[in-house]
């Protein structure tokens, strides 16, 4: 009730609040009996059930209540179903670091419960499992678990046993992990090599760079099997997983662009940020077919919204694949139009002031107007860049750092 009821209403809130504190608080006589939670018939299933609404009570819950409900909830781990065991794990996922059922502790027990069960798992568990260790690998140890899912797929499951769906989710949380693991060696510390390289060590696993290339070339060989979302987060992942101009990236990029400019119609319609995925995992690698990316820009100009950063980006994108679409271009030019009372962030300006004239366009006059009304607002760097673009146009650029004008 708490979860789908309004909070607005007082007077229901405060009757549920009664009724929680009463069952949080049993008779005197049982307050220290270790089987109070048991003769309510509580489970692990039951317990996962009112999670959110224990969230909602964290800091006013009776303390008995949460220390016997905790005790109950480690115990019924060990005789709960496989299932439970994933469904516990991924509410826990979503929740505050803070709630008293996410301590290391039970979390730690359901982490290596997870290893026991991976082999009896079917398919679509397995891939729900996956992502819940993908999301806490960066609060907890997960790789000893992530090891034996990854044995558990590449050994005794084929591809073809998981829905379309699944293979992106799995192939998302193995590019989650890796992305987590990048972070971590580019992390500039005054500390010795090797206890960066050990900390690295905890979330590398030995099967996870065979599983990812393996399903990467699966994906590749399906492409006709996927949305246009599930292709933007398997882009994304090849971005994470694969060496700049590897085979697999390469052949992966090609299915995809040709699977582009074979379904046209579902492609010109996709949303902002698939689009923004998109684009931006092709910029990565520098190379993309003129007829998809001429899909994409009809996609582009049929959106009823972009945001000022998604502009700058498409077109920094465009710039750089050396890419012309004179459609795009002149709905970008009346995009800015439309933008100018909302203001502009100056890395955006200089994004597609420089991209306008890499294009060989014409930067749309408010653009232009912002940088030498607003040049105090850039760094050195960007005034420079802007400044030999615009000179590069042969348009007046004569402006100094820290120059203003009225408006």
């Amino acid at each position: 009730a708490i979860e789908l009821l309004p909070t607005e209403n007082p007077k229901l809130m405060n009757s549920l609040n009664v009724a929680l504190r009463e069952l949080a608080k049993p008779p005197e006589h049982n307050r220290k009996a270790r089987n109070y939670f048991n003769m309510l018939g509580l489970t692990l299933v039951d317990i996962t059930e009112m999670m959110y609404v224990l969230v909602f009570y964290n800091t006013s819950l009776d303390p008995i209540f949460r220390a016997e409900l905790l005790t109950v909830f480690r115990l019924s781990i060990d005789t709960a179903q496989p299932m439970s065991i994933v469904q516990t794990l991924f509410k826990l996922s979503r929740l505050p670091s803070d709630f008293f059922l996410t301590s290391t502790e039970t979390m730690n027990i359901l982490i290596s419960k997870s290893v026991t069960i991976a082999p009896s798992l079917s398919p679509i568990s397995l891939t729900l499992l996956y992502a819940c260790l993908s999301r806490l690998s960066s609060r907890y140890f997960v790789c000893a678990a992530i090891e034996t899912v990854n044995k558990r797929i590449l050994r005794e499951l084929p591809f073809s046993a998981f829905s379309s769906h699944e293979i992106v989710m799995l192939l998302e949380s193995v590019a989650r992990i890796e992305s987590m693991r990048q972070k971590l060696k580019t992390i500039d510390v005054q500390a010795h090599q090797s206890i960066i390289h050990s900390v690295v060590s905890m979330f590398s696993t030995e099967t996870s760079p065979e599983l990812a290339s393996r399903l990467l070339i699966f994906c590749s060989s399906r492409v006709q099997e996927y949305t246009p979302s599930m292709i933007a987060i398997i882009l994304n992942a090849t971005v994470i997983l694969c060496e700049p101009g590897s085979k697999v990236q390469r052949d992966l990029y090609a299915s995809v662009s040709s699977e582009i400019c074979r379904q046209k119609d579902r492609f010109s319609s996709m949303q902002g940020k698939e689009i923004a995925v998109i684009l931006s995992a092709f910029e990565s690698f520098l190379h993309a077919h003129n007829e998809s990316l001429g899909v994409i820009c009809t996609a582009i100009c049929k959106l009823k919204y972009i945001s000022e950063t998604q502009m700058a980006g498409f077109l920094y994108t465009f710039a750089t694949l050396h890419f012309r679409s004179d459609e795009f271009l002149r709905f970008a030019s009346a995009h800015y139009d439309r933008l100018e009372k909302n203001g502009y962030q100056p890395d955006n300006v200089r994004k597609a002031l420089c991209s306008f004239v890499k294009l060989k366009h014409y930067p749309p006059r408010c653009l232009t107007h912002f940088f030498h009304c607003h040049t105090q607002l850039f760094d050195q760097e960007s005034i420079e860049e802007i400044t030999e673009a615009l000179s590069e146009a042969r348009m007046p650029s004569s402006v100094t750092h820290g120059s203003t004008c009225l408006v």
